[in-house]
């Protein structure tokens, strides 16, 4: 597997130009973040906005 992250901007990716990133290690990235990641991301993310909305 050489090089896979600019490299899905060919013929095949080029069916779903749903947002123009979606090479397969963007998408990847992404989809990492599914499941019980996703939450404990979205939750972490969510008590640092409320502690920014305290101080401020």
């Amino acid at each position: 597997m050489t090089h896979r992250h600019g490299a899905g901007r060919t013929r095949k990716t080029r069916r779903s130009t749903r947002h123009p990133m979606a090479d397969p290690g963007y998408l990847r990235r992404y989809w990492d973040l599914q499941g019980p990641a996703l939450a404990r991301y979205r939750r972490a993310f969510n008590t640092y906005q409320d502690k920014i909305k305290e101080e401020a």
